[in-house]
């Protein structure tokens, strides 16, 4: 994949998930909001504000978008139609007591059990009564695809491992969960993944093996064939296109002083 091919998908994902937040609905939804509040900044500067606060939020759609667009324009991989989709899965009613129990047995773990755990989990996931009383979980699907040798993987997708400390076994708690959901749903294995698309993971309790865990240009070497840099550079220097700037000049010049 060439980098014109890279900017378009880049410019596809920006046009499906961020741009809209500077629609006039969007703004209006902002000033509505805004409009009755008692406050000594302009309503126009708060307008501004709320937008581009969403835009935060919003990033995390386009990484989404943009990882979707990478995959399905992959020969050997073939993008599910669940991927992108918050759906409401019905699950074995025991699934969360069963990640809950081996997220604790982890915890208390080493990185060199982390395959024997793993694999014990597993396989006490399948002996459960897959008959029993069934739970609705709602769950965003992120990216979810099948490999060139068949393999169904459900990938959590960050920007960063930045989050709090705290949130770390959350994230393993969701991505976990969803996996066996998306199982549960589509009556095949799924491989359950995480990544990160800035390199560098902290040194934190592993509830999945290192070979479901990337980072960086990890997950590009295993599933693309796109170089990892040629999207990264582009994202780096997003900011600075003039397409990007004439969007943000043409919103401040929308709702600024009002």
């Amino acid at each position: 994949m060439d980098e014109v091919k890279v900017n378009q998908l880049v410019k596809k994902a920006l046009e499906d998930t961020v741009w809209s937040a500077f629609s006039q609905d969007a703004i209006d939804r902002v000033a509505k909001k805004n409009s009755t509040k008692v406050h000594f900044i302009p309503l126009g500067v708060r307008v501004f504000s709320g937008v581009i606060q969403s835009l935060n939020i919003r990033y995390g759609n386009f990484i989404q978008a943009l990882m979707g667009n990478l995959v399905q324009n992959e020969r050997s991989l073939e993008l599910h139609e669940l991927s992108g989709k918050k759906v409401d899965f019905r699950v074995n009613g025991n699934l969360g007591i069963e990640v809950d129990r081996y997220m604790g047995i982890r915890k208390q773990g080493t990185e060199s059990q982390i395959e024997s755990d793993y694999k014990n989990f597993r396989e006490r996931w399948k002996s459960l009564d897959k008959d029993a009383k069934t739970d609705e979980a709602p769950n965003d699907v992120d990216l979810l695809f099948t490999d060139k040798n068949k393999q169904l993987v459900y990938v959590e997708l960050k920007f960063n491992d930045d989050h709090d400390t705290g949130k770390h076994p959350d994230i393993y708690r969701k991505v976990l969960k969803t996996g066996l959901a998306i199982e549960q749903r589509v009556s095949k294995p799924v491989l359950p993944c995480v990544y990160y698309f800035n390199a560098g993971q902290r040194n934190l309790t592993s509830y999945i093996p290192s070979s479901q865990r990337f980072s960086g240009a990890d997950f590009f070497e295993k599933y693309l064939t796109v170089d990892y840099k040629l999207v990264a550079n582009r994202l780096k220097h997003l900011s600075e296109t003039d397409e990007v700037k004439d969007r943000f000049q043409a919103l401040a010049e929308a709702v600024l002083f009002r």
